[in-house]
């Protein structure tokens, strides 16, 4: 499973217009950082890097709406207006974004343990990009190319995944923040260090299991690790808190008692 995300993550890199070497070592490298941050201290600032994604996700789709949908407007009034109804329904409405995006992190994992497990059945050819191709377009393309035989079950696991995370972050809050981030974390260190390992030394990633179960339980256990971790966190973060707001009336009853 492990080769099937690097490929996949560095076939993303190379529709990147730069040297292919040079790009994928630096977007690797700064992968890495950011993937462990975010495993270890995203679900901390989960409200505002959530805020600032929905922001960043308006502008960019509100840049490229009237290209789309062949609108003869000024990209930048949708995008004004995508990126402020969005960075405000993120900082508003936490627990609904984080079950989107947890939903969405499970369904791309499902896709490629599936993609993984099915060997050859689920193995399709990759759709040149053209930079003047839009990327519903794009997306439509790459669809077409997954094998007719696998689209039913693809789509059965992308939607149940993804009611898997939407009803975890909305039964258990905090548990689903921390499992957003610890699985947001890896998704993006795994892919990044693989690819970074492999550029340093080819061989290195021979070590790894080969067995696809013991590589997924691998994963599983560092999404585990990290969920733990960031729960523990916020737990003490939301006792400080409360400690914080209950000693605040005894000070005040205390000034105004110094006063008297």
């Amino acid at each position: 499973m492990t080769k099937e995300v690097c490929a996949l993550f560095q076939h993303w890199i190379t529709l990147l217009p730069h040297q292919p070497g040079t790009i994928t070592m630096i977007v690797a490298v700064i992968g890495c950082i950011f993937g462990l941050a975010l495993w270890i201290a995203g679900a901390r600032f989960s409200r505002s890097i959530l805020t600032l994604a929905a922001v960043a996700l308006g502008t960019s789709v509100g840049l490229k709406l009237p290209l789309w949908c062949n609108w003869s407007i000024d990209p930048m009034a949708p995008a004004v207006g995508a990126a402020v109804v969005l960075g405000v329904s993120a900082y508003t409405m936490h627990r609904i974004w984080v079950g989107a995006w947890l939903g969405a992190i499970l369904t791309l994992w499902s896709a490629l343990v599936l993609w993984a497990m099915r060997g050859r059945e689920f193995r399709w050819r990759w759709p040149q990009y053209d930079p003047a191709q839009t990327l519903p377009q794009y997306f439509h393309d790459l669809w077409q190319n997954v094998p007719e035989s696998l689209h039913e079950v693809l789509c059965f696991c992308a939607i149940a995944a993804l009611l898997i995370g939407i009803s975890a972050a909305w039964l258990w809050p905090r548990i689903g923040v921390a499992l957003l981030w610890s699985a947001a974390g890896v998704s993006l260190l795994l892919p990044t260090a693989a690819t970074a390992i492999s550029l340093f030394d080819p061989t290195a990633l021979r070590h790894l299991p080969r067995q696809n179960s013991a590589q997924f339980a691998l994963l599983l256990g560092l999404i585990a690790a990290g969920a733990i971790f960031q729960w523990r966190m916020i737990a003490i973060q939301s006792a400080d808190s409360k400690d914080q707001s209950s000693d605040q009336p005894k000070k005040d009853s205390k000034d105004h008692k110094a006063a008297d």
